[in-house]
């Protein structure tokens, strides 16, 4: 792997974004394609929170300055804490976001979020989702639409159409 491979998929990722809000480029995309197997990518916010993507594989579109990556597992830590997360692809925005897809999870704190989509809002220590979500943890499962999860641990919401079940014993 050249290090202007490389470097062409970290530009790539970290200052693009794809085409489809979120949904993989086209299989096809013309200009010279990078792909690598065992792809980590680490990053600092300006509000302190460290993040890490580590992906199975790594493609960047160096003419059209985009990639995604497949298979993600990442972190994102903050204040002492750390957030995991789970995602099928995942690619970055202009705006600085990550966006995630392909069955998301996130946990925190004894709790794991599923949604289909969701996004890291770089700058504001969140990761937000607009979809049908689920939140499992210790005695309680929680089905609605809308997903907000601090990185610091502090507060997992779901936004809208709330349905909660509690179970006895926290199982």
């Amino acid at each position: 792997m050249s290090p202007r491979a490389l470097g062409g998929l970290a530009v790539a990722l970290m200052l693009a974004g794809c085409r489809g809000g979120g949904e993989p480029a086209p299989a096809q995309a013309p200009g010279p394609t990078s792909v690598f197997e065992g792809v980590e990518v680490v990053g600092e916010d300006p509000d302190g929170t460290r993040w890490r993507l580590q992906a199975a594989r790594g493609v960047g579109r160096e003419a059209e300055a985009t990639g995604s990556l497949e298979g993600v597992a990442g972190t994102l830590t903050r204040g002492g804490r750390t957030l995991t997360l789970a995602a099928g692809a995942a690619d970055a925005a202009t705006s600085g976001e990550i966006r995630l897809w392909g069955g998301v999870e996130v946990h925190s704190g004894g709790y794991r979020a599923r949604a289909a989509r969701a996004t890291y809002r770089r700058g504001e220590g969140r990761v937000v989702s607009e979809d049908p979500v689920e939140v499992e943890g210790p005695g309680l499962t929680v089905h609605g639409r809308g997903l907000e999860v601090d990185v610091e641990g502090r507060s997992v919401r779901v936004l809208d159409g709330v349905r909660a079940v509690l179970r006895r014993g926290g199982s």
